[in-house]
């Protein structure tokens, strides 16, 4: 009877300990995400489930409302998750291009931050025809204090700070780090031919 009590208390006290700190992990220090749509192709596709760092910029402390101390803040080239500045409820991921003081202006696609162009990453996409005058030209204008300019990498299906404006810096959730699953949503292809080995395990630059 006492080996049993024992062994109830044991459990109990690691119950108690695991479970606070299992969500003070998910709420404070790491966080997984799924990606739904194909807005940061081909540096994430739709179906890759990632790991993001939500200590980097300084996490939230669940219910107090208050922020940890950042390791650091946004820089552009940063792939940053931040809560929808237009849907409720929804988190977006994107790629950080500007951050406050610096002037952002697009000409014909080419995207241009103070001054200096700015290339896609090797892993978006870029298509050569003209979209629209909000798509393919903007600005200039400077990132006011306090925010960011972020563009999906998929820049042609890709609705971002072109259409609705700076992103709140603490509005930002974390830092994109790895993938660590990924599905393709095609159906036909069945379960195991759905997924992409090859890319489980890469780390999101």
């Amino acid at each position: 009877m006492r080996t049993t009590t024992r062994m109830l208390l044991d459990l109990l006290r690691t119950v108690l300990i695991a479970v606070p700190l299992a969500i003070f992990i998910r709420t404070s220090v790491v966080e997984a995400y799924r990606i739904p749509s194909g807005s940061m192709e081909d540096t994430i596709l739709a179906g890759d489930r990632l790991l993001a760092s939500k200590l980097v910029y300084g996490s939230e402390v669940p219910l107090l409302g208050l922020r940890m101390p950042a390791v650091r803040d946004p820089v552009p080239g940063d792939v940053v998750i931040f809560r929808s500045p237009i849907e409720e409820g929804t988190n977006l991921i994107k790629r950080c291009i500007a951050v406050e003081g610096q002037t952002v202006a697009i000409r014909d696609k080419q995207v241009v931050v103070d001054g200096v162009p700015v290339e896609p990453p090797e892993t978006g996409k870029v298509g050569p025809l003209r979209i629209g005058p909000e798509m393919d030209d903007y600005g200039p204008t400077v990132v006011p204090p306090g925010h960011l300019f972020v563009l999906g990498d998929n820049r042609d299906n890709s609705t971002d700070s072109r259409v609705w404006g700076f992103v709140r810096r603490d509005e930002v959730l974390g830092q994109a780090l790895w993938i660590y699953w990924s599905h393709d949503p095609d159906d036909e292809k069945g379960f195991w031919g759905r997924i992409r080995w090859d890319r489980i395990g890469d780390r999101i630059r």
